[in-house]
């Protein structure tokens, strides 16, 4: 299986297991948003350990969605990402 057929069965697999995995929706009380932002604005220090973990997963997590534009075929995959 190649091109979008491909990624639109991984979109669904991956959707699947973040239905059946995640534990505190946003719409459900006691959410308290985005653990890594979270992480970045309790250690602000950018040479702490904490904050340069964050630092490498948004790294990591914008690399993984533009590889997903360039897999589907979109024209500006970077813009498309946000990564620009």
């Amino acid at each position: 299986m190649t091109g979008t057929a491909d990624l639109d069965r991984r979109q669904d697999l991956g959707s699947n297991e973040f239905r059946s995995t995640r534990r505190a929706p946003v719409w459900r009380p006691g959410f308290r948003g985005c653990a890594f932002i979270n992480a970045a604005a309790e250690y602000p220090d950018p040479d702490h350990p904490v904050h340069q973990a964050v630092i490498a997963h948004r790294e990591w997590f914008r690399t993984a969605i533009t590889g997903l534009f360039v897999t589907s075929g979109s024209p500006s995959p970077r813009t498309a990402a946000g990564t620009t």
